[in-house]
This record gives structure tokens, C-alpha cells and sequence, in this order.
């Protein structure tokens, strides 16, 4: 699964954020909620819900409740073809990134995604525009959920440790799981969204080599940003030839210019 930037080119992004899933119990949803509600003006409304539990539920072979099976819509579809997704582990991993983080603790794997337009109509109300072109992976269909009572009621036990994004007009789910982060943006005038959902903890892993890069007030030196970008391409080229593996990566990882090894600590290094 890949997040298409061919088909972002003729968007212009209005505004874009993240949102951190760190607490999926009530209060965290609470909190998840206001932070979806502050992304802006935007035409998609996105509701954040509690799954129900999946303990007493038939399962497929990779431990997701049959009624929670996964698809998928790709840009270059027919805008009324939807697709039953089969991606293996990362289907397991939409729900559950534990999995992940053993085996690729610095991926930057795109775990679901809705990249959707909405149109007002003439009596005033919001649709989801399908003959524009359009995208979601790892989603799941509202009503589905609701027929065999996949989400929780009021009073209900629910499922820990991941919980339901449901865009309402398109009638379309995405499962956040507990330590994911979701990076949205929108464009136009709201008329479009995109969602996309990364494992948290990888992300933080990334930021913390490069803190600078991800300071707004930082100010960056040219040559500095070369070497990082040199550095970074040699990794990627070690990994594709073979002689380096994900295990070595975390030591591999380019530090200049923010930190440098020293023995068993880091310094941060000052800029000129």
C-alpha cells in the first residue's frame, strides 16, 4: 500500500496536520474527536467511534473479525468499483501495530488512507463527489459495521487499543489503532481531504534524529541539509543492495548535523 503523490499534484493543500492516537480509552477519544472537529472548515465530517469487542467473534486467518474485512478504491478504478483488500500483514496491522514495530521499527508505512472530494448540492447539502477521482485502502464500509454490530453502543464492552474513524457522508471507516499518528490535509475550499494513518511511534523514532526538521522556528543551514540528504540516500541504496537490514538500521541512521556518537551518549551539535 502506497500513498499516490501522482494524483496530490493538482491539489493545493489549504492546511495539514497531525493528530496523535496515544489513548484510545473514552477519554482519549474525547480528545480525538475535538481534534478532528479543529482540522477546519471542510466539507467531509469525521465522527470518532468505538469498535466493539472482538473476543467472541469469528476471525480470518489473520485475526480480523470477518466483518470487519478490508477494501480498497485506487484511483485509476471506475468510480463505482470497490476492491475486497488482501495485503497479508498489513491488513493485521491496520488494527493492531504491534506486529510492525518488531519487525520494522522505522517504517514509513502508510497503514490506511482516505483521499476523498465532496460537492455541495442544490439544496444545500454535503455529498462525497465518486466521479472525481478518488482513493481509500484499508477502509471499511459504515453501513457493514452497523449491520453486524461492529461498533460499540452506549454501555457496550468495546474493543481496547484501537477505535473507529468514520467519515459520515462517504460512508467509509478507518481503524486507528492505539500509537498510530494521522497525517491530514485538505485543499480547495474543504471540498477535499486526505487522511492518512502512519505508526506513531516509527514517526517519533524519525523526528527524534532530526529535530530541527520538524522545529518550525529552527533555522536550517543549506550545506547541512546536502549532507543529510546525502547521507540519507547512501542508507536507502545500502538497503536496496542488501547490506543493510532492518535491524541495523537504527545505527545506520544519518545523525550529522543534529547529534553526534560519543561513546554511549550524544551531544547536540550547534549550528554555525
Amino acid at each position: 500500500m502506497e500513498h499516490d503523490e501522482e494524483h496530490d499534484g493538482g491539489c493545493v493543500c489549504h492546511t495539514q496536520g497531525l493528530i496523535w492516537v496515544d489513548d484510545t480509552s473514552a477519554r482519549g477519544m474525547t480528545r480525538l474527536q475535538k481534534e478532528f472537529d479543529g482540522i477546519g472548515p471542510i466539507m467531509p465530517k469525521f465522527t470518532i467511534r468505538p469498535f466493539a469487542s472482538f473476543a467472541s467473534r469469528k476471525r480470518d486467518e489473520l485475526g480480523i473479525p470477518l466483518f470487519c474485512h478490508l477494501i480498497e478504491h485506487r484511483h485509476e478504478d471506475e468510480p463505482d468499483k470497490i476492491r475486497v483488500q488482501h495485503y497479508g500483514s498489513s491488513d493485521r496491522w491496520a488494527f493492531d501495530l504491534s506486529g510492525l514495530h518488531q519487525c520494522a521499527p522505522y517504517n514509513n508505512l502508510c497503514l490506511a488512507d482516505l483521499f476523498l472530494r465532496y460537492e455541495r448540492l442544490d439544496d444545500g447539502r454535503i455529498a462525497f463527489d465518486r466521479e472525481q477521482s478518488h482513493q481509500y485502502f484499508s477502509a471499511m464500509r459504515l453501513s457493514r459495521l452497523e449491520t453486524f454490530g461492529m461498533l460499540a453502543e452506549p454501555g457496550q464492552r468495546r474493543e481496547p487499543g484501537v477505535v473507529a474513524l468514520v467519515e459520515e457522508r462517504a460512508g467509509l471507516v478507518l481503524p486507528l489503532p492505539l500509537g498510530c499518528v494521522v497525517s491530514w490535509m485538505h485543499f480547495g475550499d474543504g471540498s477535499g481531504v486526505e487522511i492518512a494513518v502512519y505508526d506513531g511511534a516509527a514517526m517519533r523514532r524519525r523526528m527524534d534524529l532530526y529535530p530541527e526538521y520538524c522545529d518550525d522556528g529552527a533555522a536550517l543551514n543549506d550545506d547541512d541539509i546536502e549532507r543529510d540528504i546525502a547521507d540519507c540516500v547512501d542508507v536507502i541504496k545500502r538497503l536496496e543492495n542488501g547490506t543493510l537490514s532492518q535491524s541495523e538500521l537504527r545505527n545506520a541512521m544519518p545523525r550529522y548535523p543534529f547529534a553526534e556518537r560519543r561513546g554511549d551518549g550524544e551531544t547536540i551539535k550547534e549550528r554555525n
